[in-house]
């Protein structure tokens, strides 16, 4: 079994790190013989988040707000590069026209680079200068469960969305469809969007039989939508197995 070290950073009046624990005193360095548990909490666009890193192994984000986790990641690695975080007050009302676009400050493990978190953009900032923007994946799933022996068609998966406005020139939707409690997924499709196509239908149709114990649905989007309101199952007509 590893051992853990937990540790909850926060900033004193002298903008200086406190090491609530004691273990150490500096969180921006990992301890080499440590898998630690960092935690840290920040507001943005009305969220309030609290986000919950478990060594090299994955950070968890809980929103407050909406009552749900979610697992965040980047670079290529299993955990979110973040490390620590919190809301500057005092980079609020600066009349600087390159001030960061929220006060949500963040330092990260990697570049040893301190970043601010926007809702504007649906890609990262490159860690050096005159870095080329990085896409990141964002998926949601969801799932209908079933009992019995009833087989219900998923005739079509309508998701409806902020498109029109993508990121980059085209940018993709894929559906992953799984019938094993997430054991293993099956690829329903890609569907591309392009700049000024508000009004595109973001269907997936003719996803077979759905059987017990259900399906998951896996929406992920590489930069196309910056809103999801929901996905729509179009259940057809139920087929009974009658088999022993």
């Amino acid at each position: 079994m590893s051992a853990w070290i937990f540790e909850d950073c926060i900033w004193d009046d002298a903008d200086m790190w406190i090491d609530v624990g004691q273990w150490r005193d500096d969180c921006s360095v990992p301890l080499p013989d440590y898998q630690q548990i960092v935690s840290f909490s920040f507001s943005l666009d009305g969220h309030d988040f609290y986000v919950l890193r478990l060594g090299n192994n994955e950070t968890l984000v809980y929103d407050l707000t909406t009552g749900s986790w979610s697992s965040w990641d980047g670079l290529g690695r299993d955990v979110w590069p973040v490390n620590s975080g919190f809301n500057w007050v005092s980079v609020l009302g600066s009349l600087d026209p390159d001030a960061p676009a929220t006060n949500v400050i963040m330092g990260d493990d990697t570049f040893s680079t301190l970043w601010t978190l926007t809702t504007d953009l649906a890609a990262d900032e490159g860690p050096f200068e005159n870095d080329s923007r990085r896409e990141f994946s964002r998926a949601a799933t969801g799932g209908i469960p079933l009992r019995s022996r009833t087989s219900p068609r998923c005739n079509a998966v309508t998701l409806t969305a902020s498109i029109g406005d993508p990121l980059m020139a085209t940018t993709a939707i894929s559906l992953r469809i799984s019938d094993d409690n997430g054991a293993s997924y099956k690829n329903a499709g890609t569907v591309t969007v392009f700049p000024d196509e508000f009004t595109k239908e973001v269907r997936w149709r003719s996803l077979g039989l759905m059987r017990a114990p259900g399906r998951i649905f896996e929406i992920i989007d590489s930069g196309t939508t910056v809103r999801i309101d929901g996905l729509d199952v179009d259940v057809g007509r139920v087929i009974q197995d009658d088999t022993n």
